[in-house]
């Protein structure tokens, strides 16, 4: 595991081996190699994302996997919501990723595509904003949008508020 916080690895490392180092440099500093990586809402973060898909490429075995979870700007509430979405956080978001991207994003860092699934709707902060409440501090809680688009619609159409994607080393 990776981990930077101090009290985060307090807690992991009791039954993990925790590698406290940024880790754009732990591919070059460890022998070890891995069946899976995972990053949930990291990857967004990382100014250099090919440097660090290279080094997770460097660290998996043979077919091994890597799955991340990220905002998705295609989705329905930052399409709807525009600048007001989490989606767009300017300080910290520097890549922004949708369903059509991620395969440029495989292909370029040898990477094959085994699953891209969107998650997590928001239907309930779009439907905050179309009544004219903040979005996210609003007290909506129906399950579609103005009874016309369903959570299984949304996610069909990769319009969730993220996507949870898994690459193959190739």
């Amino acid at each position: 595991i990776v981990e930077l916080k101090k009290k985060a690895i307090s807690i992991a490392q009791k039954k993990h081996k925790i590698f406290s180092r940024d880790f754009l440099t732990i591919a070059h500093t460890i022998n070890e190699k891995f069946d899976v990586v995972t990053m949930w809402d990291v990857i967004e973060h990382i100014k250099d994302c090919h440097k660090m898909l290279r080094n997770v490429h460097k660290i998996l075995n043979k077919n091994g996997l890597f799955f991340f979870q990220t905002p998705n700007a295609f989705s329905l509430a930052a399409r709807i919501i525009h600048k007001k979405c989490n989606v767009f956080d300017g300080i910290a978001h520097v890549n922004l990723f949708n369903h059509k991207n991620i395969s440029l994003l495989a292909k370029k860092n040898s990477f094959k595509i085994v699953s891209v699934k969107s998650v997590i709707s928001e239907i309930p902060i779009i439907n905050n904003y179309l009544n004219y409440d903040d979005p996210y501090f609003g007290h909506d809680c129906k399950k579609n949008i103005l009874d016309i688009i369903s959570e299984e619609k949304l996610h069909k159409n990769f319009l969730g508020y993220k996507i949870q994607v898994i690459f193959k080393k190739i």
